[in-house]
């Protein structure tokens, strides 16, 4: 009869021998190459990778692999993790809206008031505003936004004048200019924006 590489792989009592029967193989239970894999005196596969040979994965999951690394329960088990726990993990938050029309979520924002002392009242993704004169600043971003034809609305808070006008330009991926005037002069507000990209 021909040697297939298993020799005595099964004993006389027609139950299964032990790994190391196995032609040019023995067990291990460490991720030990050209090894066959037993669990370790707890009950664990201890392995350096699992590898999945589809070409895509399923619309339809609802687990992902992870591995506990944060505080004092750290170690180097993976687990099945919810994505649910996942998204909270990552402080996502999901954006949803009626209809199929896709949404877009604010870039940077801010609630400045314009003055000799620029005072940012509340603000996110901006890192400074820099009065360049009366009604003319430049906003910077803190972090820069991923190309320069972004969208920058604003509102304007003004007591005095009821035709202010603002006016962004000079757009780049780190920063842009605006001006806020009413008629032919500028003036200094308080100013609300908000950048889409």
């Amino acid at each position: 009869m021909a040697d297939y590489g298993i020799t005595d792989a099964v004993s006389s009592t027609g139950t299964a021998a032990n790994a190391s029967k196995v032609g040019n193989y023995s067990p291990a239970a460490t991720n030990t190459a050209s090894t066959v894999a037993v669990r370790d005196s707890s009950g664990d596969l201890v392995t350096r990778l699992l590898r999945q040979e589809y070409a895509t994965t399923g619309g339809t999951c609802a687990y992902i692999l992870g591995q506990n690394a944060v505080g004092s329960g750290a170690d180097n088990y993976a687990r099945p993790i919810p994505l649910a726990t996942l998204k909270t993990a990552l402080g996502v938050t999901d954006i949803t809206s009626p209809g199929s029309a896709p949404s877009f979520a604010c870039r940077a924002w801010a609630n400045f008031d314009e003055g000799t002392t620029v005072v940012i009242n509340a603000s996110g993704n901006i890192a400074s505003v820099v009065r360049n004169s009366t009604g003319n600043y430049t906003v910077n971003f803190a972090t820069a936004m991923p190309h320069a034809n972004y969208v920058v609305t604003a509102s304007i808070n003004a007591t005095a004048y009821n035709d202010w006008v603002f006016q962004p330009r000079s757009q780049t991926t780190t920063s842009f200019i605006c001006d806020t005037k009413h008629g032919s002069s500028y003036g200094d507000v308080n100013l609300q924006i908000a950048v889409f990209c």
